[in-house]
């Protein structure tokens, strides 16, 4: 039968020790074994899609398509606009006489939306069951697979992971815990209402910007080997390394100055006032001085020193700066 697994592990029969970490051990209702098995790509011939070899488990089967050559399943004929079908792995426990199941990779037709086959089943162990794989968009007039969305998912120790927002539409079990990208999606019991709705979560991820994203005042000029900006969320941590080309910056006896502005920072960072420290150069030595940060802006206020902030050549900062804040 074309399309059929030449292996399958966790239907009716014995489960060796060998076999039972691999059906029991997975953690997860779906998923895939690696990251280039069982992946959709357009295949060669009139609305054909190929399907990669590899493993898959779903219902408590693992089921294995050696290769080497790809499994082809062919779409129909449309008539008009565009139509969504379902790339599956189906897996069959009847008839009940059978020593063992079937397990078999299918193309459901479907509708205009971006769905999920309404033909797929969800009988598992008893009939039939099916395990979506990829969406497959076919279009009126055109012999070649217009798109294809990803349906696969992989589950390890920390959970599971899938890369398009569609396998929210099959992996909607209670308690289901999945990362699509950069946000965690939770399947929930909404207390108001006692129905289940998915809950995202974005998570914390770092970016760094070389040069900080942000721009000197004029007078001054950025170091850029000596500047970034990293960003953790809500969370910021700027290194500043600032030239000093004109006029030196002069202090009272107190170590008081006129505040300058001396930098602006991009808009994603603003931020309510902070105080922070700076080391500055003077004409022989090196000091402590203060900035503070509200919203864009950093001011320069003080160089505790007693003694001015001087010019450099161009290639020797005057001032360098780090400091760390949370936005709003």
């Amino acid at each position: 039968m074309a399309g059929e697994a030449t292996d399958n592990v966790g239907f009716k029969g014995t489960v060796d020790s060998t076999e039972t970490p691999l059906v029991l051990g997975r953690g997860s209702r779906y998923a895939i074994q690696t990251a280039s098995a069982l992946k959709a790509t357009p295949g060669a011939g009139d609305r054909a899609v190929a399907i990669a070899p590899g493993s898959a488990w779903g219902d408590g089967v693992l089921s294995t398509w050696a290769g080497p050559s790809p499994v082809t399943v062919t779409g129909g004929t449309v008539s008009s606009g565009s139509r969504w079908d379902t790339v599956v792995i189906r897996r069959t426990w009847q008839p009940l006489s059978s020593p063992t199941g079937l397990a078999q990779i299918m193309l459901l037709p479907g509708g205009t939306a971006k769905e999920i086959s309404s033909s797929r089943k969800i009988d598992a162990g008893l009939t039939q069951s099916d395990q979506p794989i990829a969406l497959v968009r076919f279009t009126a007039g055109q012999t070649a697979v217009q798109e294809i969305v990803d349906l696969r998912c992989w589950a390890g120790p920390g959970g599971l992971y899938a890369n398009e927002l569609e396998v929210l539409q099959y992996l909607n079990d209670p308690g289901t815990r999945i990362r699509i990208r950069d946000t965690q999606w939770d399947r929930v019991v909404d207390p108001t209402n006692a129905t289940l709705v998915w809950a995202p979560s974005p998570l914390r991820t770092e970016t760094t910007a070389a040069g900080g994203d942000g721009v000197a005042a004029t007078g001054w000029a950025v170091v850029p080997a000596e500047t970034k900006i990293v960003r953790r969320g809500k969370e910021r941590e700027l290194w500043l390394g600032l030239l000093r080309p004109g006029a030196a910056v002069t202090v009272d006896a107190t170590g008081n100055v006129a505040d300058q502005l001396i930098y602006t920072l991009a808009a994603q960072d603003s931020t309510p006032t902070v105080p922070c420290s700076v080391m500055y150069r003077t004409t022989n030595s090196i000091d402590m001085g203060q900035v503070y940060i509200s919203g864009r802006s950093l001011i320069l206020s003080s160089l505790t020193g007693n003694r001015p902030l001087a010019q450099r050549p161009t290639g020797s900062p005057s001032l360098y700066l780090h400091a760390m804040w949370t936005v709003d």
